[in-house]
């Protein structure tokens, strides 16, 4: 019966964005999008904040290179990962449901912007049909399934060999903006309060100075959960093995699993502010952690990084830290089951004497 409702949800999905690329379907353009410092951009990214992060080299590279005003649509849960960024000149945050999205979409074209950007790699009936309904001379994304209405495409990079920071930023192409692919970066910008802040914390609780290495213990899912048996014999090999300062970081929800990791509450960090975690992850020196944001945080310092990732059921590059020296254990598996604590530490010993060197 589930089988039957999902196909059916699928197909009446389809259904109503092929009636939205009918009715909203732009006419095609060859020439790259003229943007000056007096028009406004509206680049669209939702979901997740990981998907927030890697979209920020792109908002750079518009903002650099048009000096137009950029605006972030950006969803309730992923809105802090554009806060106090430098390139961005207003986030516009999503709001679900009928008289919301109809609200939004009228204030949006109050603002009447030069070009909207879907930032999105892959294709969403709710992006779709915003766009359409946006007054825009000029619209662009990535070659999709929904490229009818777009004025302008770029053809997609091939996700299997291709990062996914660069595929989005791809779509600078657009714009003619020309870049350096190695000099693309995460924007992560923490406020100088946060941090003076954060490296107080950090110096009464590890008044000696050592090598700081974070582990991570959260993810956005359960099947990425290393286990708490796993963890807590990871921390107890780091102490016995090697001589650095040892701290676990978690989301507030996985708060009583890091403290059955780790008998020290001192050593456990339950950060719910953005501003603050992202301090926190600044003054680290090396960090290990699953496949999440924070990854892409890490990516932002160029914070060397370990990760676990769960490459399951597809043939997309993994979203490993794109300006980070990584290594880690992939798995094919759709979790972290098969993955023992031998086969972790044989890869990651090597990983970490490196940076005691």
């Amino acid at each position: 019966m589930k089988v039957i409702l999902k196909k059916t949800e699928i197909f009446f999905k389809n259904f109503l964005l092929n009636l939205v690329l009918l009715f909203f379907r732009a006419k095609k353009r060859i020439d790259p999008v003229t943007i000056n410092a007096s028009q406004k951009v509206l680049i669209i990214r939702l979901n997740r904040v990981g998907d927030a992060l890697i979209t920020t080299p792109l908002i750079k590279l518009v903002k650099q290179n048009t000096g137009a005003s950029v605006y972030v649509l950006a969803d309730a849960k992923n809105r802090f990962a554009f806060s106090n960024n430098p390139f961005i000149d207003e986030v516009i945050i999503y709001r679900k449901g009928f008289s919301g999205f109809r609200k939004l979409v009228k204030n949006i074209n109050s603002k009447k912007f030069d070009l909207v950007i879907d930032s999105h790699d892959d294709v969403s009936f709710t992006v779709t049909m915003l766009v359409g309904m946006i007054k825009a001379p000029a619209k662009a994304a990535l070659k999709k399934k929904n490229s009818a209405i777009f004025t302008h495409t770029i053809e997609k990079p091939d996700p299997r060999n291709t990062h996914v920071l660069l595929r989005v930023a791809a779509i600078a192409g657009a714009l003619g903006i020309k870049y350096n692919p190695d000099e693309l970066k995460v924007v992560v910008t923490v406020p100088e309060t946060s941090n003076e802040e954060m490296k107080s914390i950090l110096r009464k609780r590890y008044p000696e100075k050592k090598l700081l290495l974070g582990i991570n213990i959260s993810a956005g899912s359960d099947a990425r959960f290393w286990g708490v048996e796993n963890f807590k014999r990871l921390g107890k090999w780091i102490k016995e093995n090697f001589d650095v300062n040892l701290l676990f970081t978690c989301s507030p929800r996985d708060l009583k699993l890091a403290l059955q990791i780790s008998s020290d509450s001192d050593t456990v960090f339950d950060v719910p502010k953005f501003d603050e975690y992202t301090a926190l992850i600044k003054n680290l020196d090396l960090l290990f952690s699953p496949d999440t944001a924070t990854v892409h945080v890490a990516s932002a310092f160029s914070l060397p990084v370990f990760g676990l990732y769960v490459h399951y059921n597809t043939t997309d590059m993994i979203w490993s830290p794109y300006s980070s020296e990584f290594d880690g254990i992939i798995t094919t598996e759709p979790n972290f089951q098969s993955v023992t604590f031998e086969e972790v530490i044989n890869k990651f010993k090597p990983f970490l004497e490196k940076y005691l060197k």
